[in-house]
């Protein structure tokens, strides 16, 4: 049977004659394209663990099939403070501020974060290069989620990247605004915004409650923190499937439209030892082969899918469908396409997260119109 080759505005059939392009598609009716690559053959980009985590949880099935853990790591140790540490390690206090475990009324689990900052010049701090996987390269893109509640009446702190070592700090400052006593917020407060910046590996990177900086600064500050999570954009987080033209699939690969679906739900290991619940999970479908490298450039569009309530309960199916345009390669042992999956959507700060989620079944199918 001839290839098939899809261009923008309809589809030319070459060399088929008759033959209609119903008939051509029949034989893809109901096929998984993927029925010889479930999760245990896809490959992780990290796989020491440090940025993400691509395993087998045998505990855990789908339909007689071993589920696959998919995470993004929080590259602070102990973000959810679950260890009993105290003060949590890491953590420490300037001027005449306290950091302690708060035990007694946290905001999840068995602990959290408490600051106490009597005096403008006081802060509680972590330094980054006590991050996994330090020393990063200078430049690097961080982003920051945590929970917080303020204790007592307060109109507005500051929570600051800076970098502690330089007389002019090189400095970003976010003023957290939502300051009812008692209540549990977000950081960032909405979907609109993020805590982003980039780091400066020369000198003594840190992260801050309160500022450096006598303007921004808070006085009679009392905060609790929980579910502090700091990822890098630029981190390697993706499961990624290679796959020929021809040869490593029930029937070949041509252009049209594919619909890419598998089981999701959420890891019942999130809640504990510094692992959360995935908020979204992303696929890209990546096309553009470098022959010279011998690997996929990421050029695929991502498709970001929110995690739903559903996800808690049990198994729910998730899928994409995207056009995919494939020529046949120079060479018939170079892939053509590249099928990409991931605990979170590092398009964006605004998407970035890090979170935990299993998948299971993975299903390809060239989808008739």
């Amino acid at each position: 049977m001839p290839h098939l080759f899809l261009l923008i505005g309809g589809a030319i059939l070459v060399g088929m004659g008759s033959c209609s392009l119903h008939d051509f598609l029949g034989p893809y009716h109901g096929v998984n394209l993927l029925e010889d690559h479930p999760f245990p053959a896809w490959t992780a980009d990290d796989g020491t663990g440090t940025y993400m985590v691509w395993e087998e949880e045998a505990s855990v099935q789908y339909d007689g099939e071993n589920a696959y853990r998919l995470r993004t790591c929080n590259l602070l140790p102990n973000g959810d403070f679950e260890d009993a540490s105290d003060p949590p390690t890491g953590w420490a206090a300037a001027g005449g501020a306290s950091v302690t475990r708060e035990i007694v009324s946290p905001l999840e689990g068995t602990g959290s974060l408490r600051v106490s900052i009597p005096q403008q010049n006081d802060h509680v701090y972590y330094p980054l290069t006590s991050l996994i996987g330090w020393p990063y390269p200078e430049g690097t893109p961080l982003t920051v989620r945590l929970m917080y509640r303020v204790e007592q009446t307060i109109s507005s702190f500051p929570v600051e990247y800076n970098d502690t070592s330089n007389p002019q700090p090189d400095t970003w400052c976010y003023r957290v605004t939502a300051t009812d006593v008692g209540t549990v917020y977000h950081l960032p407060p909405s979907e609109d915004e993020a805590l982003f910046f980039s780091v400066d590996t020369s000198g003594s990177p840190a992260f801050l409650i309160n500022s450096l900086n006598p303007i921004e600064q808070a006085i009679n500050l009392e905060v609790t923190l929980d579910n502090v999570k700091i990822t890098r954009l630029d981190a390697p987080i993706w499961a990624r499937l290679s796959l020929r033209a021809s040869g490593d699939t029930p029937m070949e690969l041509v252009s049209g439209t594919y619909r890419l679906s598998f089981m999701v739900r959420q890891d019942p290991q999130a809640g504990s030892n510094n692992v959360f619940p995935a908020s979204r999970i992303a696929v890209r479908f990546n096309t553009l082969y470098d022959t010279e490298s011998g690997s996929f450039v990421d050029n695929g569009y991502i498709h970001s899918i929110p995690a739903e309530p559903s996800w808690d309960a049990g198994w729910v199916e998730v899928s994409v469908e995207e056009d995919l345009t494939i020529f046949p390669p120079a060479n018939p042992d170079d892939p053509v396409v590249q099928i990409c999956i991931s605990a979170t959507d590092p398009s964006s700060p605004l998407t970035m997260d890090a979170g935990s989620i299993l998948v299971a079944h993975p299903r390809l199918e060239l989808v008739q119109e």
